[in-house]
């Protein structure tokens, strides 16, 4: 929303890092755009085990796409996946996704003009209008995001790192229920994600697919019977 009000003509945003992460580099004498950063408190419980103990929220600054130059971003070629089978398979998803605290729900258009956004504390947008088999696959990367990258994470983790275990989840996620993902080779260029990468992020992708294979065992079982 902060985005919108102050660009909005804004198509890919990012921080600073994020842009030279992807050999892109910000325009000198372009403005930033304001938005809001979760910065927890730590401290300890009771028991004297570390925790957040309080959320506040500082200004942080990230750019959009017109205001940086560099390497060439891949385009975005949005390959569809459809059929009946696959809009079953979203709402029983969604079914499992609510079941398990978590808020799903469809926007006309999203931050970023994304398909999929989450926000790090149980909310998980889609954009309206997508095929149904797209949005499996995007919903299963969104839920990785909400189960693996809190406010903590998101502030620890590069966007390299939290985009590589969201898509590498979501990949194996898919496999599993047998929704083909055309489209994950393009996202993972985009964040410019190597097989070193995610040689380096394998054990906390093990732990997301093992966590979220848990949660989504009856649609699997379903799925075989």
């Amino acid at each position: 929303m902060l985005i919108a009000l102050q660009r909005p003509d804004a198509t890919r945003v990012a921080g600073y890092r994020a842009w030279q992460a992807m050999g892109r580099q910000i325009t000198k004498g372009a403005k930033g755009i304001a938005i809001l950063c979760p910065a927890p408190i730590k401290g300890k419980t009771e028991q004297g085990d570390d925790a957040v103990i309080a959320l506040r929220f500082r200004t942080g600054w990230v750019f959009d796409q017109a205001d940086t130059t560099g390497d060439d971003l891949p385009a975005l070629t949005v390959h569809a996946v459809e059929g009946e089978r696959y809009a079953t398979l979203l709402r029983r998803l969604i079914e499992i996704a609510e079941r398990g605290g978590l808020r799903v729900a469809f926007k006309d258009r999203l931050v970023w003009d994304a398909n999929g956004v989450s926000y790090g504390d149980g909310r998980i947008e889609l954009k309206r209008g997508n095929p149904a088999g797209n949005l499996c696959k995007t919903l299963c990367h969104e839920i990785a995001h909400e189960r693996m990258h809190r406010a903590e994470e998101r502030r620890t983790f590069t966007t390299q790192q939290i985009e590589c275990q969201a898509e590498a989840v979501a990949y194996c996620l898919c496999a599993t229920l047998d929704v083909p993902t055309p489209n994950t080779p393009t996202y993972l260029a985009l964040y410019k994600v190597s097989r070193a990468t995610l040689a380096a992020n394998l054990d906390a992708i093990r732990a997301g697919v093992a966590a979220i294979m848990g949660e989504i065992a009856p649609l699997i079982d379903a799925e075989a019977a």
